[in-house]
């Protein structure tokens, strides 16, 4: 999770799983700017019932939007939505439970999944297309294998069958 009490943060290509807070448990600003684009919030719990995942009691965001929210157990912005962001849309995650044991998580997207090629247009990920939303997207993101091959998604041929690379 994020906590800003002045300054400026940057949240982009970010992945925020079963935080629980008070208000805000994935993202929340005291004051300062923020910018908040392709990320994943997911099951985060804020608390009293009365805040959100996302709270900006006085944040000014500079830029927002191409978020995922899904399930989150309270609201999921104190700011309402925007039309570039999906709600309520499962991400399809390979495997993640609220356990607490990063070691059987693995946050990459499945074959389907919303957050996909979804992210800005203005953000790309290495392979020069779309960024997918979370933390596997954008300039940055890390080469994965969703196929179990041994060729990363790069330069296999078709990411979602082990049979085929090259």
């Amino acid at each position: 999770a994020i906590a800003l009490t002045s300054g400026q943060v940057d949240a982009v290509n970010n992945t925020f799983l079963g935080n629980t807070a008070g208000e805000g448990s994935a993202m929340y600003g005291a004051s300062g700017t923020a910018t908040h684009r392709n990320n994943i919030i997911m099951t985060n719990n804020a608390g009293d019932g009365s805040a959100a995942a996302i709270f900006d009691a006085g944040l000014v965001f500079t830029s927002e939007g191409y978020n995922l929210y899904y399930d989150n157990i309270t609201s999921d912005s104190n700011r309402g939505a925007d039309f570039t962001s999906k709600y309520g849309q499962d991400p399809l995650l390979v495997a993640w439970t609220e356990d607490g044991d990063c070691s059987n998580d693995n946050v990459q997207h499945t074959l389907g999944s919303p957050a996909t090629n979804a992210g800005d247009p203005l953000i790309l990920d290495p392979d020069g297309g779309l960024s997918d939303i979370g933390a596997f997207g954008g300039p940055g993101a890390l080469p994965r294998d969703l196929d179990n091959d041994g060729v990363d998604h790069l330069t296999d041929c078709d990411d979602y069958d082990a049979n085929v690379y090259p």
